[in-house]
């Protein structure tokens, strides 16, 4: 498809949006084709979708400060006339990203960034790792050398949506970092943490998770998410994503399990940034459902949307040498990506008052 054209674009994307991993997708597949990053631009910021919604500072539990509200039209119209009427070329970096918790932006001549060093946070556990109480521990060592995990996964009472990406379809679900503790008390989720963290740590770019698991029904999903955990217990979710077992390797050939043989999957998250401050610590979920924002698998093998039939799976999810169940963050050294100050919104004018004209 993007071979088909080869002209500059112009992405504008927000952390927290459902279109985020397309619009970023779609401008790695335009820098691959085309070769020169200088032709395409990508701007991430802290937002939710929908035109107004880069005037936004506040989402959830977390306020992004004054320097998210930037001059979107602004940059969009003086890019617009450098490419389409000849003028000056903009003083604007090709890729333009802003660090939640830093609250700060930053520059870069491409996506993903050059300097990230992606790193596996592995999974372990005693075999309790159920609950936010569980014994479910990250670490960047080794593999987890603990007794596998095990969970119920029942469709008829799945694991809730607490935080959406398209909350305008969700039935008014909350959207951006809500604490998920409530989700971390059921039994059927299984729960990793670090320990608190001696220093600040800074993810930005693409999340993906490898799970290796068995169950006893011929087709479950696993569902993963990422979250940052104040000092006071608190859960912000980051981001978050989830795999069919049966779509393990490949979406036009689908192959179901066989019970108690052990199988991995990757689950792409979607992209995320976040500044992790010393004495936070990190935290991920596993678990089989989060719906909402993604139907249930029903467990039977068969199509979820011409059945009713629903199975209870009980998955064990392992973490060892040989099943090295991690999650792969995208660290990025500090001091390796350069501070950015982007044009600031003009202030809203008073109720009845003209924009000021630019």
């Amino acid at each position: 498809f993007y071979d088909r054209f080869k002209i500059p674009s112009f992405n504008v994307t927000g952390w927290l949006e459902g279109q985020l991993r397309g619009t970023i997708q779609g401008y790695e597949n335009a820098v691959q084709v085309g070769k020169n990053p200088a032709d395409h631009m990508l701007i991430v910021g802290p937002w939710l979708h929908g035109v107004n919604n880069p005037r936004n500072r506040k989402v959830s539990e977390r306020d992004y400060g004054p320097t998210a509200i930037i001059d979107l039209n602004k940059i969009r119209d003086e890019w617009m006339d450098y490419r389409m009427l000849g003028k000056p070329r903009p003083n604007y970096p090709n890729v333009m990203y802003f660090v939640p918790v830093k609250n700060e932006w930053r520059r870069a001549d491409v996506y993903p960034l050059p300097s990230t060093q992606y790193t596996k946070y592995y999974l372990e556990s005693g075999g309790k790792a159920n609950t936010l109480n569980g014994d479910g521990v990250l670490r960047t060592t080794s593999p987890g050398k603990g007794t596998a995990d095990e969970f119920v996964y029942d469709p008829a009472n799945p694991v809730p949506t607490l935080s959406s990406r398209t909350a305008g379809n969700r039935g008014g679900i909350p959207s951006g970092a809500v604490d998920y503790r409530p989700v971390e008390a059921r039994p059927d989720v299984l729960v990793y943490t670090s320990s608190p963290l001696q220093e600040g740590v800074e993810i930005t770019g693409p999340v993906t998770a490898t799970i290796h698991f068995s169950t006893d029904v011929p087709d479950t999903d696993l569902s993963v998410k990422l979250l940052d955990v104040y000092p006071d217990g608190r859960s912000l979710i980051l981001t978050e994503g989830i795999g069919r077992a049966r779509f393990r390797s490949s979406y036009s050939k689908p192959e179901l399990l066989e019970a108690g043989k052990t199988y991995a999957i990757e689950v792409e998250l979607f992209p995320t940034s976040n500044y992790f401050e010393a004495g936070h610590r990190i935290r991920v979920e596993v678990t089989s459902s989060d719906f909402p924002n993604f139907g249930r698998n029903l467990n039977t093998g068969k199509n979820n949307e011409t059945t009713t039939e629903m199975r209870v799976a009980h998955t064990r999810v392992l973490h060892s040498s040989a099943a090295p169940s991690h999650i792969v963050l995208p660290v990025i050294p500090s001091g390796t990506v350069s501070a950015y100050e982007p044009p600031l919104a003009p202030p809203t004018p008073p109720e009845g008052q003209p924009a000021p004209q630019r």
